[in-house]
């Protein structure tokens, strides 16, 4: 609907809505006629019983010309009917001129009423575009016709005029605004069944018909915005439950652009560039506009009705198969990745093969690796606890290590039993120290070494070096290693002072539930 004009911007059913206004209208345009017709026949006569032969021939005229252009109007030519109405009313205009000046004041302004209230119903039943029209005539003959007659108006009735005439535009403009909204649930098509039918089964049935989200909107253009009519988005968990679905459905529109735009800015093109006549359905890919790599695919519909309306529905299962085409395509690249990793590790092998003829540390080099690569792509986690000799262990990997790569590292433990065990996981224990080894093995120093310090819960691996702040950021770095020294000790990070870097790990880890919590800390 046209806000100036109120005209529907559909031409059928602009049509169809003047074709129901003549149901009203001309029952009135009937009695409007009747009445000209006997004014002017009653004048005719009193202008020939007085002699007045040019208002005779006039009002003789006007009453033909009454009979006929009803006749025509009646049973040829109904959309002739405003304009009809329009020169009736004109002629009431004109027809202050003849005010007789003879008149009692109180008979005057009986006469102006009956005048007023004669124009009112004929702008009443007219279309808002004439009667607009005949109100702003009204009010610029009768000024001038008063201005003429008498040319002594005061300032004071012409604010009056003004402010009526504004008010009754008022008035007239939400009268037939109110007319053709109430039209719209009152009219029947038999071809195309009746408006307000369909829209009752687009409430009813879109809900039960689309188990995605959906949100059917039309544009406002008074605030120039997006308003939802009906919309399921409240009913998903990837949007604001809390949240109207007007606020949806605007973050929705904002959030994801398409060919270098947001959706918002793309459907409001759409509707200066849409063609009332086309149904338009499309299955769009859109992009986040914060993460470029997530998508989603909506299946995007206009069309029209009585105004341009939209609708988007999120389709959930194109989701779905894109989100796995995402991760199998994610898998591709690790896979990719995991087997270029693999190729490396096999051909650094084959050269330390190769060297192992004159290089006897080449084969402790070959173990480590496979014990680090085991390590880091290991999948499953063994969370078993175990009894564990801690000083065998350490002095294993430090023999193994300092074999493979001519390091020296000094070993000490502070505590009376040689065959110290510790109740860890086991697996666990041997992926961090296999990491720590390799971090160690990488210093090039000549004096490193470590000690084992046992307090009443916890074991502390002490580790002296010259360059503590590298070797402590080096290892802060790893997430994996950290993720590993949080489950066999009772923190992440490591402790560090001026001489060396102290690993934290629990002594017992069968007995942490019956540990007070200020001890684990």
């Amino acid at each position: 609907m046209n806000k100036f004009t109120l005209s529907f911007n559909a031409k059928e059913l602009e049509l169809k809505y003047q074709e129901n206004r003549y149901n009203f209208t001309i029952p009135v345009f009937k009695g409007i006629s009747l009445i000209s017709f006997i004014i002017c026949v009653l004048r005719t006569i009193l202008s020939f019983i007085f002699e007045e032969y040019l208002t005779l021939y006039i009002f003789l005229g006007l009453g033909i010309l009454v009979l006929i252009t009803t006749f025509v109007i009646l049973y040829y030519k109904k959309s002739w009917i405003d304009n009809y109405l329009i020169f009736i009313n004109h002629i009431l205009m004109v027809y202050q001129y003849s005010v007789n000046t003879g008149y009692d004041a109180q008979e005057a302004y009986l006469f102006g009423q009956m005048m007023m209230t004669l124009h009112i119903v004929i702008m009443l039943i007219s279309d808002f575009k004439c009667a607009l029209l005949q109100l702003i005539n009204n009010l610029i003959i009768k000024i001038l016709i008063a201005e003429i007659s008498n040319g002594n108006i005061s300032l004071q009735t012409y604010l009056y005029t003004f402010f009526i005439a504004f008010m009754a535009i008022f008035v007239l403009q939400r009268t037939n605004k109110q007319y053709r909204q109430s039209f719209l649930f009152t009219i029947t098509d038999n071809s195309q069944g009746s408006l307000i039918i369909i829209i009752r089964i687009q409430e009813m049935f879109i809900p039960l018909l689309l188990d995605n989200p959906f949100a059917y909107f039309t544009f406002d253009q008074n605030h120039l915005s997006f308003q939802v009519r009906l919309s399921n988005f409240s009913e998903f968990p990837q949007f604001n439950q809390y949240q109207q679905s007007q606020t949806n459905l605007k973050a929705l529109l904002r959030k994801y652009v398409i060919f270098g735009t947001t959706l918002e800015d793309f459907i409001f093109n759409r509707v200066n560039t849409h063609n009332n006549k086309l149904l338009v359905n499309k299955i769009l890919e859109l992009n986040n506009q914060k993460k470029p790599n997530e998508k989603l695919i909506v299946k995007y519909s206009e069309f029209y009705i009585t105004e341009l309306m939209f609708m988007i529905v999120i389709d959930q299962k194109q989701q779905i198969i894109l989100s796995q085409n995402q991760k199998i395509n994610k898998l591709e690249k690790g896979i990719k990745v995991f087997i270029g990793g693999i190729n490396k590790f096999l051909q650094a092998q084959l050269h330390l093969i190769n060297k192992a003829n004159y290089d006897r540390n080449s084969f402790y080099k070959m173990q480590t690796k496979l014990m680090y690569i085991l390590t880091k792509f290991s999948i499953s986690k063994d969370i078993a606890l175990s009894s564990c000799d801690i000083n065998s262990k350490i002095s294993y990997f430090i023999k193994l290590y300092q074999k493979a790569y001519n390091i020296q590292i000094q070993y000490r433990h502070h505590h009376a039993d040689h065959d110290f065990c510790i109740i860890t996981m086991k697996q666990m224990l041997n992926q961090l120290l296999i990491k720590l080894m390799t971090f160690l093995s990488k210093h090039n120093e000549d004096q490193i070494s470590i000690e084992i310090f046992s307090e009443q819960n916890f074991i502390d691996l002490i580790i002296y070096t010259k360059s503590i702040a590298a070797l402590h950021v080096q290892l802060q770095k790893k997430t994996n290693f950290r993720k590993i020294l949080k489950k066999i000790g009772p923190f992440d990070k490591l402790i560090v002072n001026q001489e060396s870097i102290i690993i934290r790990l629990y002594k017992n880890m069968g007995h942490l539930e019956d540990m007070n919590p200020f001890e684990l800390s």
